[in-house]
């Protein structure tokens, strides 16, 4: 799926609508857009206004992070809410696997990290049908499937079924991050990517970098041994670059004929001076100061998918959208090499407080001020923006979703 030069022209004169476009997805967008043109009148019939109409995306990335490891999303849900991203034009399903709190996967390399470590080996578990399903539906909505596997951290459900590959905090009772000085640890990792890139025909994969404390392996002999070998000093950084090395290194040795992946990883692990080859992007999802960070990764000549300012409410009650509307990830005043970096952002939904009974009301309509800010070039003023997402909403109910109102008494039945 090439998004970055997908365009379309809509043209309604005489009672046809044409449409041009230089591929398929230019014309499902085009589809979208025609279908939220269409108005009812005061006597209730359907109506469009004759226009022409030029349109094409502002970043090729625009996706929306769902996290189905803190509490499991049933795939029924999943499709639904693939089908929302798909009417506001969005095109990357960010899918969060696996946590510390359960591992959801059915690896067929290693069942038994579902086996021990989701909420209920059967029950809850993505089963590799599951898995197919959900990858087509999305791609025949002009959606690909970008899945998270975080690590070396939030990684406690893999240590259930194999504990060898994390670090044993000396004297702490408890076990760390993934050791990286264990070879068996890459070996693990090696065998259990080449079956997630077969699975996954999405190139970007994310591979974590989250919140990594340095604690566990700063207490370990066996690391701090390796670290004395390797001449990484005390500086417990060389030693998260030298994982996130190996583990691109083992996946790009094991992945499919004509099949290169892109590897994303968080901003933290850029921030702690790793420097990986170009190839990978940076996933700034969590940062206040996020225009100069952005700033600085760009510079370095690092592409860059931007999440910080649309972290989605925890509460279906908060009505955030026009904060979310304030925030453009093209605003780090870059230069114009540095500004085409940046090829997109993400909403993100992280679970602690979502699962199915809340999981599309508390992500829409807000989603789709996203979906507006990633999409379009102009700004919207917050009148207009305010308007249209009246409009989108009960376009969305009318399709059969339950959203969420915004911020006033209004009813969807109005002319």
């Amino acid at each position: 799926m090439n998004h970055l030069t997908t365009t379309d022209k809509i043209s309604i004169f005489d009672g046809k609508i044409e449409i041009e476009c230089n591929e398929v997805w230019g014309a499902l967008h085009a589809l979208q857009s025609i279908i939220q043109l269409v108005h009812r009148g005061k006597s209730g019939s359907l109506l469009i206004y004759e226009r022409i109409i030029k349109d094409a995306p502002r970043f090729m990335h625009r996706g929306f992070l769902v996290d189905t490891a803190k509490h499991y999303i049933s795939v029924d849900e999943i499709l639904k809410f693939i089908d929302a991203m798909a009417v506001v034009k969005m095109n990357v399903f960010h899918w969060h696997m696996t946590d510390d709190s359960s591992f959801p996967y059915a690896s067929s390399t290693y069942p038994e990290l579902s086996l021990e470590g989701a909420y209920h080996p059967r029950k809850l578990v993505y089963e590799n049908a599951d898995v197919v399903h959900v990858i087509e539906f999305a791609r025949l909505r002009g959606i690909r499937v970008m899945v998270e596997f975080d690590t070396p951290s939030h990684t406690k459900s893999w240590e259930r079924s194999h504990p060898e590959i994390r670090t044993d905090c000396n004297n702490r009772g408890h076990l760390g991050p993934f050791n990286p000085a264990n070879e068996t640890t890459f070996e693990f990792l090696k065998a259990f990517f080449k079956e997630v890139t077969s699975v996954f025909p999405e190139p970007f994969i994310h591979l974590g970098g989250k919140e990594v404390s340095f604690d566990c392996w700063e207490s370990n002999t066996e690391i701090s041994k390796f670290m004395k070998e390797k001449e990484f000093g005390n500086d417990y950084e060389k030693l998260e670059s030298y994982y996130f090395d190996r583990l691109i290194e083992a996946i790009q040795s094991v992945q499919p004929d004509g099949y290169a992946i892109t590897p994303v990883v968080s901003h933290e692990v850029f921030q702690n001076g790793y420097r990986p080859n170009k190839t990978t992007v940076i996933n700034v999802w969590k940062c206040k100061s996020w225009p100069k960070l952005v700033k600085s990764i760009t510079a370095a000549g690092y592409r860059v998918i931007v999440s910080s300012c649309w972290r989605i409410s925890p509460s279906i009650h908060a009505n955030r959208w026009y904060d979310y509307h304030e925030c453009d990830i093209g605003a780090f005043g870059g230069t114009e090499e540095e500004q085409k970096l940046v090829i997109g952002g993400e909403a993100i939904a992280l679970g602690e407080n979502v699962d199915d009974s809340n999981l599309f009301l508390r992500s829409w309509p807000e989603g789709a001020v996203v979906a507006d800010r990633l999409w379009s070039r102009e700004k919207s003023t917050i009148v207009e923006m305010k308007q249209r997402l009246e409009e989108l909403r009960c376009h969305m109910r009318d399709l059969g979703f339950k959203v969420k109102p915004i911020n006033e008494p209004k009813s969807c039945l109005q002319p």
